[in-house]
């Protein structure tokens, strides 16, 4: 599919889409944004740049606040020291901001609304963006724009457990218990199913059980996985029969790194007869056929935010796709989650370790580099940014 006239070229690199520097030559707007970049070598700068132009259907937005993903991001630096790394990248997917213009056609809000914004290339970490209307929601008015920053983040953990068809009252077990995990979990909990969180932190274990998990285990321990069985037993999950495997409904694999499968495996090991492994961490994709096949186990893998991912025609084009196509796309997730924040069903408040500003952006990449586990929700504010409700002025 060939671009539309003067829009940006558009780059994928196997996990996000984004916008190359040898592209923004397509537009040169007047006023210029603050950016952060990261450069060949892993290098973390923050640039001047021209404003984004404003295609038709898309919103022109001030960047309030941006969330960190340190799972994705910091795999995006490790890259980009290798030594066949390409140009610079862009970074970033999460973020709020108080909508500027409206593009043509773009009139489902008005301007001055305080939004959530996701996807890579759209929401990136800069002070001006443009989103299309597909990849925005407005906030509730008990929202706030650091709240609203998580929305992008959150719909991983969303998206993870629609794809495990659950109905209310199954078992979910949740393993890993960083950012997303922790989000996972109260999804699941407002969503009605019971959960049980798995993680080899102790802190993040107490911070689980303080958000509402109904159970939580010690991860990596010769008990961990019979321990947790017994919970989801205990929550009404299936009981451990002959030939038949017990345990969980299902298991949202929230944690993972390149070369390591533990956390698969355990979230296989979890599940009862039938049951559904879903991925939304990045464990390395290494397993055995017998557990899988002695469950007859289903396993998925989701895909960012949803339904519309990596779909031109619904993200760059900002065309709709009907309830009746799919109920569910990236941005009607984005909109839900909004929404769990503002009825208190997700806390988000409690997962902020950290705000730094734009300008400090090296410093916040160290932090999550070097020392991870001191760190968990990390934003970046920026100068037009404040605690403001669902509609900015």
């Amino acid at each position: 599919m060939s671009e539309p006239a003067g829009r940006l070229a558009r780059a994928y690199d196997g996990n996000c889409l984004y916008y190359t520097a040898a592209n923004k030559a397509a537009a040169q707007p007047e006023q210029n944004m603050r950016k952060i970049w990261v450069e060949q070598g892993g290098t973390v700068t923050v640039k001047d740049e021209p404003e984004p132009e404003l295609p038709p259907r898309w919103y022109l937005t001030d960047t309030q606040y941006s969330l960190i993903s340190a799972g994705t991001e910091g795999m995006h630096i490790r890259n980009q020291m290798q030594s066949d790394a390409g140009g610079p990248r862009r970074i970033g997917y999460s973020n709020s901001g108080v909508i500027r213009e409206a593009g043509e056609g773009a009139d489902r809000l008005q301007t001055g609304r305080l939004v959530g914004c996701y996807g890579g290339g759209y929401a990136d970490h800069q002070s001006v963006c443009a989103v299309p209307e597909t990849l925005l929601a407005p906030c509730p008015e008990n929202v706030t724009a650091e709240q609203a920053a998580f929305g992008g983040v959150a719909t991983f953990g969303l998206n993870g457990l629609r794809l495990c068809e659950l109905s209310f009252g199954e078992v979910v077990a949740v393993v890993g218990l960083g950012l997303i995990g922790q989000i996972t979990l109260q999804i699941a909990e407002a969503a009605g199913y019971r959960t049980v969180g798995l993680s080899h932190s102790d802190k993040l274990l107490e911070l689980a059980t303080e958000l509402g998990a109904h159970g939580v285990v010690k991860a990596g321990e010769p008990d961990s996985i019979d321990r947790a069985i017994e919970m989801a037993v205990g929550l009404g999950g299936a009981e451990p029969a002959e030939g038949r495997p017990g345990g969980f409904d299902a298991a949202v694999v929230c944690s993972g790194r390149t070369g390591d499968n533990t956390a698969l495996l355990e979230g296989l090991e979890l599940i009862r007869d039938r049951g559904v492994v879903s991925i939304v961490g990045a464990p390395e994709l290494r397993f055995p056929r017998a557990p899988f096949f002695a469950r007859e186990a289903r396993l998925v893998i989701a895909r960012a935010a949803g339904v519309g991912r990596y779909d031109p025609h619904h993200e760059d084009d900002a065309e709709p796709i009907p309830h009746s196509h799919t109920r569910w796309t990236e941005g009607r997730n984005l909109a839900e989650v909004l929404r769990l924040i503002g009825d208190g069903k997700l806390n988000v408040d409690r997962l902020i370790t950290h705000t730094f500003d734009i300008e400090e952006a090296p410093e916040a990449y160290d932090l999550i580099l070097n020392r991870p586990k001191d760190c968990l929700g990390v934003l970046f504010r920026y100068p037009t940014g404040e605690s403001i409700p669902g509609r900015a002025g």
